[in-house]
């Protein structure tokens, strides 16, 4: 399915049907009969918000917004016995209070983003007042299927296709954090939902490019004189591997190639404090593409929050540079060493 449809209620205007208004963040609540339209959300994390990107007006930028899993009075979250999910509407999104009023219909058009072989999903938002002549063809679709109370009318349904909504010119180009994500990881024990949101961060802190090689991804790299190596395909690499304790932390994680990145965790490389790239001496000895990226600055994202932390960095340059092999467990046997805790 391409389109999610809600016909608004009380949610969207930031007030409470039984207190009045103001009383709440303003957010669009998504039906749990929609979810798997969104992200996931790892149940057995005890992080229930994750970022969400939701592409801007001018369809050219992609805002990682917080969605919000609230798992309601049985995990003493809410005072409902049931559990709701919630796109909060925050200013770098909706600048305008009352961007959505009650009765508006909000459809989420689904789209699927490609770029260096990697594909994400994000959400461009379309909003329709009874103005709009979209408004009657939506009131058409779903009227039937209404859900009406206090004569109030709300809809949550999935269509795949939608004509009368045009989003053949959406262009994505840029990537920004939203603030209040930013905000989120001031906090050193701040980490991501999981894995999936963890390289979602990444990739865009990076705006989907490889910080050791840039987009040289159809460029020929010689490696061994003899084998011609397109880098294809983006990972999310840790300085401190989250199968060995690391965070999932987006300053702990760099956007890399494959290529780049088996040679990260192989210890071929690390990265200095001047976020500058050194190649192990033996590799530098060899006519490979390491020694064109020996001594090379690394573009890193301006935000510090997503800089990469110097604490991740050094368990690398003390537990896995100069291995020139696989990282194994045993590599951080002396992890609080490689800490510098007492």
């Amino acid at each position: 399915m391409n389109f999610y449809v809600r016909k608004l209620g009380h949610q969207e205007c930031g007030d409470s049907e039984d207190v009045g208004p103001n009383q709440r963040g303003r957010y669009i609540l998504i039906s749990k009969k929609v979810l798997g339209f969104f992200p996931k959300f790892d149940p057995t994390s005890t992080i229930r918000s994750r970022s969400i990107g939701i592409i801007d007006s001018d369809s050219k930028s992609v805002n990682l917004c917080q969605f919000n899993w609230h798992k309601g009075k049985p995990f003493n979250q809410s005072r409902h016995m049931g559990s709701d999910t919630r796109l909060y509407l925050n200013k770098d999104s909706f600048p305008s209070n009352d961007y959505f009023r009650r009765g508006d219909y909000a459809v989420f058009f689904k789209y699927r983003f490609h770029k260096n072989e990697v594909e994400n999903n994000f959400y461009k938002i379309f909003r329709f007042t009874n103005a709009h002549p979209e408004f009657k063809l939506l009131e058409d679709l779903t009227f039937a299927n209404h859900l009406v109370r206090k004569e109030r009318r709300t809809y949550h349904g999935l269509f795949e296709d939608l004509d009368f909504i045009k989003v053949s010119d959406i262009k994505v180009n840029k990537f920004k954090i939203a603030k209040q994500t930013t905000k989120k990881y001031k906090n050193p024990d701040s980490t991501c939902n999981s894995k999936e949101e963890f390289r979602e961060l990444v990739r865009a802190a990076y705006n989907y490019t490889c910080a050791i090689l840039g987009d040289e991804f159809t460029s020929n790299i010689y490696q061994d004189n003899t084998l011609d190596v397109k880098y294809t395909n983006l990972d999310a690499a840790h300085f401190w591997p989250d199968s060995e304790g690391g965070p999932l932390r987006p300053d702990n994680g760099m956007l890399m190639c494959k290529q780049a990145h088996q040679a990260f965790d192989s210890g071929h490389f690390t990265i200095d404090e001047e976020y500058k790239i050194k190649v192990d001496k033996k590799m530098l000895d060899k006519r490979n593409w390491l020694s064109k990226i020996d001594q090379k600055k690394l573009y890193v994202p301006d935000d510090t929050e997503f800089k990469p932390n110097q604490k991740y960095l050094e368990i690398h340059r003390k537990c896995v540079f100069g291995n020139l092999r696989p990282f194994k467990t045993s590599d951080f046997s002396n992890i609080e060493k490689a800490q510098n805790l007492e």
